[in-house]
C-alpha cells in the first residue's frame, strides 16, 4: 500500500531517476534486470495465408473452365 503524500512520492521518482541516470552515466548497470533489454515489446504478428485456400493462376482457371464446357458439350450431344 502506497502511504506516500503526492508531493512525496513525486520527489522519490525524481531522487531514483536520477540515482539511475547517475549509474548508468558511470557504466554500472548492476542495478538494471539483465532479461528487462532482452524482452521484445509487442511484436504484431504476420498474418498466414489459409491452409485450405489454394492459389489458382488465371491460365489454370481458364483450362478448368474449358474443360467443364467441353464436358457438358460432350453430355448435351450423348444425350440427345
Amino acid at each position: 500500500m502506497n502511504n506516500m503524500t503526492p508531493s512525496r512520492h513525486c520527489f522519490a521518482i525524481l531522487y531514483y531517476c536520477r540515482r539511475h541516470n547517475v549509474m548508468v552515466d558511470k557504466k554500472d548497470l548492476s542495478h538494471c534486470n539483465p532479461f528487462a533489454s532482452k524482452k521484445p515489446s509487442y511484436v504484431k504478428p504476420k498474418p498466414k495465408p489459409y491452409s485450405c485456400t489454394k492459389k489458382v493462376s488465371k491460365p489454370a482457371m481458364k483450362q478448368v473452365k474449358t474443360k467443364k464446357v467441353i464436358k457438358k458439350i460432350l453430355r448435351q450431344k450423348a444425350s440427345k
